[in-house]
């Protein structure tokens, strides 16, 4: 996880998280393309039942990033007023 098999050769050049799951008790986004979520699922982020896969978590050192984010105050919303109810 985490290396493109059709490019192995380059180097990212950020972080590359937008696919990263906010927090280890996160579903896989419903937004998501019917393609788009079996590939999560072929490599490993989430499980089949939409849950993260803990040991993919661990191994990227995703846990160590969320245990750091319990200490950060919240992001505030930019605007509460859209939020659905």
């Amino acid at each position: 996880n985490g290396v493109r098999r059709s490019h192995k050769h380059l180097t990212p050049i950020g972080p590359g998280t937008e696919f990263m799951p906010e927090t280890p008790d996160a579903t896989m986004p419903a937004y998501l393309t019917d393609v788009q979520k079996e590939m999560l699922i072929s490599n490993g982020t989430y499980r089949e039942d939409g849950t993260v896969n803990m040991e993919t978590a661990k191994r990227l050192g995703w846990d160590k990033v969320w245990e750091k984010s319990k200490n950060v105050a919240p992001r505030k919303e930019v605007f509460p007023e859209l939020k659905r109810k």
